[in-house]
C-alpha cells in the first residue's frame, strides 16, 4: 500500500505512470529495485492516478519539454551508444562534485543547525545571493528546463557551467537552510545545462542527446533510479533516444555504486523483511 501510494503519487507528478511507479520502487534502494512484486499493484496505482489527474487538469498526455527546437534528430548510429556511456561518465562525475559541495554544506553549517532563525537567514541569503548572479538558479526547476532549451545555446560554455554549479549550492543552501525542496527537478536542470555545454563545446554531439543523457546520468548518480529515470526522461522529451539515455543512466549507476547521498536508501536485506523467493 505504501508502494501505491508513492507511485500513485509519482505518476501524476511526473506525468510518466510506468516511470513514477519504477522511480517508487527504485529510490529505497542503492542497488535499483528490489520490491519487485509490487510493480504490478504500483503501476496500476500509478496510472488511475495519471489518468484521474490529467481528466481533472486538462492537461495534455506526452512530453512536456520541447527538444524539437533543436535541429532535428539524425539516424541514430552504434557510435551514439557510445555517447551515451562517456556523457553517463560525465555525468556522475558532475553529479560527485554535487555530493561532496553538498556534504560540504551541511559540515559547514552543523554548528548553528539547532539555530534555527540564524540558520533560515543564512541560507535565504546564500540562494538570493546566487540569484542575483544566475537567476536561472531560481524556483522548482521543471520550467527553467524548458529555458535552458530556448536559450541555453546563446549563453555560451562557460555561462551555462556556471549555471549547473551554481544550482548545485543552491540546492544545498536550500535544503540545509531548512527551506522545502527536493533533488529531482533539480537535478534534471543541473544534467540539462551541463549536456548543453557540451553539445557547444563538441558540436558532434546532439543538444538532445546530450542534455536528456546528462540529465538522467546527473540524477541517477544521486538517486540510484537508472530504470525509472530513463523511462521518465524519455517520457518528458518525448523523444525516441531510450537505449541511449539506458546507456548513460546504467553507466553512471555503475561509476557512483559506492558513492551515495541518501541515507536512508538500503538493501531489503538490511530492513529486516522477508525476501520472497
Amino acid at each position: 500500500l505504501t508502494f501505491c501510494g508513492m507511485s500513485a503519487a509519482l505518476g501524476a507528478f511526473f506525468g510518466a505512470p510506468i516511470g513514477g511507479a519504477l522511480f517508487a520502487l527504485e529510490i529505497p534502494h542503492r542497488r535499483s529495485l528490489e520490491y519487485y512484486e509490487a510493480i504490478v499493484p504500483a503501476i496500476v496505482a500509478s496510472i488511475f492516478s495519471f489518468s484521474v489527474f490529467r481528466f481533472g487538469t486538462g492537461l495534455d498526455v506526452g512530453g512536456i519539454y520541447r527538444f524539437n527546437l533543436f535541429d532535428t534528430l539524425p539516424t541514430l548510429s552504434w557510435l551514439n551508444l557510445i555517447e551515451g556511456g562517456l556523457l553517463g561518465v560525465a555525468g556522475g562525475l558532475a553529479a560527485i562534485v554535487f555530493i561532496y559541495i553538498f556534504r560540504f554544506t551541511k559540515s559547514w553549517i552543523k554548528s548553528i543547525e539547532h539555530r534555527h532563525i540564524l540558520l533560515a537567514t543564512l541560507g535565504g541569503l546564500s540562494i538570493g545571493l546566487i540569484a542575483v548572479f544566475f537567476p536561472q538558479t531560481l524556483f522548482f526547476s521543471e520550467e527553467q528546463i524548458e529555458t535552458v532549451i530556448e536559450q541555453g545555446p546563446t549563453l555560451g560554455v562557460t555561462m551555462l557551467l556556471g549555471i549547473a554549479l551554481a544550482k548545485m549550492f543552491a540546492i544545498s543552501f536550500t535544503l540545509h537552510g531548512g527551506f522545502r525542496g527536493g533533488f529531482i527537478f533539480p537535478l534534471f536542470f543541473i544534467g540539462a545545462n551541463l549536456g548543453l555545454a557540451i553539445s557547444i563545446a563538441l558540436p558532434g554531439i546532439h543538444p538532445t542527446i546530450a542534455m536528456l543523457c546528462l540529465m538522467a546520468a546527473v540524477n541517477v548518480a544521486v538517486t540510484k533510479t537508472p530504470v525509472s529515470s530513463t523511462v521518465i526522461l524519455s517520457v518528458l522529451s518525448d523523444t525516441s533516444i531510450l537505449p541511449i539515455i539506458a546507456i548513460a543512466s546504467f553507466a553512471s549507476f555503475l561509476l557512483t555504486t559506492n558513492i551515495s547521498l541518501l541515507k536512508t536508501q538500503r538493501s531489503r536485506s538490511e530492513e529486516g523483511l522477508p525476501v520472497r523467493a
